[in-house]
């Protein structure tokens, strides 16, 4: 099952439609990536840096764009990182 599956419903239909056209647009760039850790940076109004990090049964995510800082709410970054993960076979751990 895709990480994109499990998570979908923790994103708004907006935030996820917003997401998709980032990594359509091929605005998402992937630093480092292993089945249980991925960092990356989505090129936005500026250049955002991402982390995901799988520890334990637990998905930590980091985004460094001020609607997740401020928020603490999932992000269209954060949704166009994830799918760019699932297209590169990333983060499998989160799966198991």
């Amino acid at each position: 099952m895709l990480l994109s599956v499990i998570l979908a419903s923790r994103f708004s239909s907006t935030i996820r439609e917003r997401g998709y056209q980032y990594f359509r647009q091929k605005l998402v760039t992937i630093l480092h990536g292993s089945s249980s850790e991925l960092t990356a940076k989505v090129r936005g109004s500026e250049r955002y840096q991402l982390l995901l990090q799988i520890s334990g049964t637990r998905l930590n995510v980091l985004c460094s764009c001020p609607y997740f800082v401020d928020k603490n709410e999932p992000c269209k970054h954060l949704w166009a990182t994830i799918l760019a993960a699932d297209a590169e076979h990333h983060l499998t751990d989160v799966i198991s």
